[in-house]
Formats: structure tokens, C-alpha cells, sequence
């Protein structure tokens, strides 16, 4: 659908606007999990060197870690949040932009579910602020925050859209 005549220009660049900031968050999500990574590597390193200037003897014992697919779905959502801005801004396709929205509140609605059953299982001790943060991180929720008003602002503008759309052939001549 082309959204130009139903929507003022004001509010075209405003959601624009907001698209970039959610496109922004993405990243920033992206990068804040790498660091995070990174930061708890090298803690892990220094523990092991530590051990090993001490001579303790390391405890022999087997686990299984489960696969973390967040880093797949941050990329994911980094490459949906960037598809729905290109169809919003150089093909004005409102319909397309909504359908990759929504596709990814979905999938940031699985992975949080999925994360929190997991973690729950595996550490039911956790509650509150501890157990939200293993889920994801403030810039995550920042942007899960932000996927949700883009839908939901972009939703308003389709029955916006259809309104007048049902108002104008409603008219007789």
C-alpha cells in the first residue's frame, strides 16, 4: 500500500525516525551481547590462571552447555528491523514493513519464553531483576521495548489507512 496520501509528512519522518532508533537498538543489542562475551571470557581466563598459580587441582567433572542461539537471533532481527526499514522508506510498502515487524515481535516473544523456561529449569532459585538479565540485557529489552511500539504505531496507521479507505467508497455520488 502507499501510505504518502494517508499519512501527513510529519508523521512519515517521525516513524522513520523511530524505525532508525529500532534499527539502532538492534545493533547496540548486537554489540552489547559481544561485549558482554568478551567480558566474561577473560574473567573466566583469570580465574583459570589464578587456579593454576595456586596449583589447585581442577575438579574432573562433565557438563553439557546448552546452545546459545541468541546471538543467531539478534542477527536475525538485525537484518528484519533493517528489511522493514528499506521497504518503508525506498518502496513505501507499509504492508511489508508490518509483516517483518511483526515477524520479529514474534520471534523476541519465542526467545524471551524460550530463555525464561530454561533458565527457570535450570536455576529456579533466580527471581526478579538476576533472572531477567540472564534472559537478555537492558539494551535488549530496550529494543524488544521499541519492535513493540513500532508495531503497534504501524498497526494504527494501517486501520487509519482502511478507515478512510472504507469511508471514501462509502459516499455516494
Amino acid at each position: 500500500m502507499k501510505i504518502n496520501q494517508y499519512i501527513s509528512i510529519k508523521e512519515r519522518k517521525l516513524l522513520l525516525l523511530f524505525m532508525l532508533l529500532t534499527f539502532s537498538l538492534s545493533i547496540t543489542s548486537y554489540v552489547s551481547s559481544k561485549i558482554i562475551e568478551y567480558n566474561s571470557a577473560i574473567e573466566q581466563r583469570q580465574i583459570d590462571l589464578e587456579d593454576d598459580a595456586n596449583l589447585k587441582e581442577k575438579p574432573q567433572f562433565t557438563f553439557y552447555r546448552i546452545y546459545d542461539e541468541r546471538p543467531d537471533y539478534r542477527m536475525f532481527l538485525i537484518f528484519l528491523t533493517f528489511a522493514a526499514l528499506i521497504c518503508y522508506y525506498w518502496k513505501n510498502k507499509l504492508l511489508i514493513s508490518i509483516f517483518l515487524t511483526l515477524f520479529s515481535q514474534l520471534l523476541i516473544t519465542y526467545w524471551i519464553l524460550q530463555w525464561h523456561y530454561r533458565i527457570n529449569s535450570l536455576r529456579p532459585d533466580l527471581e526478579g531483576i538476576p533472572h531477567l538479565l540472564k534472559i537478555a540485557s537492558y539494551f535488549d529489552y530496550l529494543f524488544f521495548t521499541s519492535v513493540l511500539i513500532l508495531l503497534l504505531w504501524q498497526i494504527s496507521i494501517l486501520f487509519r489507512m482502511l478507515f478512510r479507505t472504507k469511508q471514501e467508497s462509502s459516499i455516494l455520488p
